[in-house]
């Protein structure tokens, strides 16, 4: 488009309306048809940009509208363009790590708020090569969820998760977390060969959490179905990022989880903001009612620490109570007392 147009317009507006003219039914050969629209625009902001650029540009803030917009609208911006240029760097870095075995599998403390131990770990990836230096796990997750390669980083992480485990069984009952896809829960090959793979290493069931993110469970009867079908095997279960989107609850319904773990920017949001720590305080007691083990991720300040303890959330996770460590320097931690602080030099 050409003139002077804000992007809240563009988004809020204008993209609305076409979406609602677009989807409008229509009858064909009997039938009821309707479509959406994932809308994305560009704004010819005076640098003369040519018509192949504009449209590059449309279609960069088009994908944006699909992955991440609850309106379906997006405008161009560069840094979508930058974020797609850094995305596409970490997928092909992603595949040249995971092909050479370059990635290095990592464990961050879950600390038992009542106790002071530890409760258990979450498995994190870190890249070996540089672009993937300095992106946190998560991140690197999302980009194997979109380039497909998500299987093979679980496996990379799975193998060294169930080593680990092995070596702890005698001495500890403390569990390990491993995140899961959409894509894998929606696969029976996937679950069985886990379930195999598990009992062949003589690990207790139970000490392999699966960490699933409620958006991919909200609306989706077939993961709830597959979620059951794990936790009939014993496999632990957590419901992560809880509280990200508006299917919090739904997901919390429909899958059988022990766990609950709030989304991490949750508990940054709060601060000063008593509405929004009213808010996650009544994340912990639906969890405490609904007798599931909450936890509190993203604590990285030590105020935040006795904030979740004022909350009476059962777990804490975060850079102030220990950021990631090796497998041997977690084995570690697992023997080391309450109150001699659990945070890695």
């Amino acid at each position: 488009v050409r003139g002077q147009f804000e992007p809240a317009w563009l988004e809020h507006t204008l993209g609305p309306w076409l979406n609602y003219a677009i989807s409008q039914p229509v009858h064909w050969q009997g039938l009821q048809l309707a479509c959406g629209a994932s809308l994305g625009f560009a704004v010819e902001d005076g640098t003369e940009a040519d018509a192949e650029t504009m449209l590059r540009h449309a279609d960069i803030a088009m994908y944006r509208a699909k992955g991440v917009n609850a309106t379906r609208c997006a405008t161009f911006s560069a840094a979508m363009e930058r974020e797609l240029r850094d995305g596409l760097e970490r997928e092909t870095a992603l595949r040249r790590a995971l092909s050479e075995g370059r990635l290095r599998t990592c464990y961050q403390s879950v600390i038992d708020l009542h106790s002071g131990w530890v409760a258990g770990f979450e498995a994190m990836v870190t890249g070996g090569v540089p672009p993937l230096r300095g992106v946190s796990s998560t991140a690197l997750f999302e980009t194997a969820q979109q380039a497909g390669l998500v299987q093979p980083l679980f496996e990379a992480l799975l193998g060294d998760a169930l080593d680990t485990l092995q070596r702890w069984r005698t001495t500890s009952s403390a569990w390990v977390c491993l995140p899961v896809s959409a894509v894998q829960l929606e696969d029976a090959g996937f679950r069985a060969n886990l379930t195999a793979r598990i009992a062949a290493a003589g690990i207790d069931p139970g000490a392999v959490v699966l960490a699933v993110c409620e958006s991919a469970v909200t609306g989706s009867k077939q993961i709830a179905s597959a979620l059951h079908d794990l936790r009939g095997s014993g496999l632990g279960l957590m419901l992560d990022r809880f509280g990200a989107t508006a299917g919090s609850l739904t997901a919390l319904h429909r899958c059988p989880v022990q766990w609950l773990r709030i989304a991490p920017q949750c508990l940054g949001e709060a601060g000063d903001d008593r509405e929004r720590a009213t808010i996650i305080e009544s994340m912990a007691r639906l969890g405490r009612n609904l007798d599931l083990v909450t936890i509190a991720a993203g604590a990285n300040e030590p105020w935040q620490i006795a904030t979740v303890q004022a909350m009476d959330f059962d777990c804490v996770q975060g850079e102030a109570v220990g950021g990631p460590v090796t497998g041997a320097d977690a084995a570690a931690l697992l023997s080391r007392p309450p109150g001699t602080g659990h945070r890695a030099a």
